[in-house]
């Protein structure tokens, strides 16, 4: 509900919507349940300028807003509850023979299971649940048995008291407590699930939608780019444990055991990377001598180049400034076919 979310324009139908207030994304939502929906959490910055539009008069346009598209499936599905209630009532009452209050109980019951179906089916099928499918059940039971202590001596008041028709009463009495029980439904009842957290054993990146990371380390080069999760499989694969010396694709090992510099990179479907524990400690090194490698020939691959550089735009016309590359002191003779091994392995690897 921050207002940041994007849409594709052939997925929505403009002439069913009636916002009121800037929630727009409420509104789609409940309009188009049919919608896909995925989530990237940002962290939401302090207001630096300006003023906020998130007043007291928003507030309630909002609650309105939210009222009005929830209740009015709620209300629905009480309407047809009442229906229900009320045959069962007289059929109870008029062809059993049973007193209208006795009747009326056990007309809760069977009301409550069909309010209880179609809430679960359709007013609040969108929503991730705190709570469980049968402690749901129990609780409507409970709410709405609990409203029947409250109903019963109104239908005796009603009915004996004023001599009203028990039906026209059974209906005043429901219809009073609808609101209290919608109110308990959508904030108790059906109260959703806490939003997740993000697992702080790995993290997410999501590079402009052009290669996707997943690692087990903290990657501060790339905490821009950090989302809650990703959609499908991580193009790049961090992970960081014991990294076996032999085996296929790329292996390299320096230093004593578990305290050197080791990683394991496995090209397929996607990279699998395994770095030793130690560059769990030392963010920048894994980032600057594993994953950028492999960044720089992923974005290759798919037609994109990864470079250190400032983009400068002035109307129409953008300028790139770059910094000079290093050049690479030519070897001495002596190792001259070492360095070239060195650097056409660099030509068409990672490295």
């Amino acid at each position: 509900m921050s207002g940041f979310f994007l849409v594709r324009r052939d997925a929505i139908r403009l002439d069913t919507l009636r916002p009121r207030g800037f929630k727009i994304l409420l509104e789609l939502l409940i309009r188009h349940p049919a919608l896909r929906c995925a989530e990237v959490s940002f962290t939401f910055g302090e207001r630096r300028a300006g003023r906020s539009k998130a007043t007291i008069r928003e507030g309630l346009r909002y609650l309105a807003l939210l009222t009005r598209l929830r209740f009015a499936r709620f209300g629905a599905v009480g309407a047809s509850g009442l229906v229900v209630n009320t045959v069962l009532l007289a059929a109870l009452t008029d062809v059993v023979g049973l007193f209208y209050v006795v009747s009326a109980v056990i007309a809760t019951q069977g009301s409550t299971l069909w309010n209880f179906c179609l809430t679960e089916l359709w007013v609040f099928s969108d929503r991730d649940h705190k709570r469980g499918f049968g402690t749901r059940m129990a609780l409507f039971f409970l709410m709405n048995n609990a409203a029947l202590a409250v109903r019963g001596p109104l239908l005796v008041l009603l009915t004996s008291g004023l001599g009203i028709h028990y039906v026209v009463s059974n209906i005043l009495s429901l219809l009073g407590l609808t609101l209290v029980r919608f109110a308990l439904a959508d904030t108790w009842i059906w109260a959703k699930a806490a939003p997740r957290e993000l697992d702080s054993r790995s993290r997410s990146y999501d590079i402009h939608g052009i290669v996707t990371v997943l690692s087990d380390a903290r990657l501060p080069e790339l905490e821009r780019f950090r989302v809650g999760g990703l959609i499908g499989e991580p193009d790049i694969r961090v992970r960081i444990g014991p990294v076996a010396t032999k085996g296929s694709g790329l292996r390299y090992h320096e230093g004593p055991g578990g305290l050197g510099f080791a990683v394991a990179i496995d090209l397929g479907d996607r990279v699998e990377a395994t770095a030793s524990p130690l560059l769990r400690r030392s963010p920048h090194v894994l980032y600057t001598n594993v994953v950028e490698p492999i960044l720089r020939w992923t974005f290759a691959a798919r037609g994109y180049a990864l470079v250190h550089a400032a983009c400068l735009a002035a109307g129409e016309d953008a300028f790139l400034v770059t910094a000079e590359p290093i050049r690479a002191r030519r070897p001495p003779a002596c190792a001259s076919s070492i360095g070239t091994r060195t650097r056409s392995s660099r030509t068409i690897s990672p490295w």
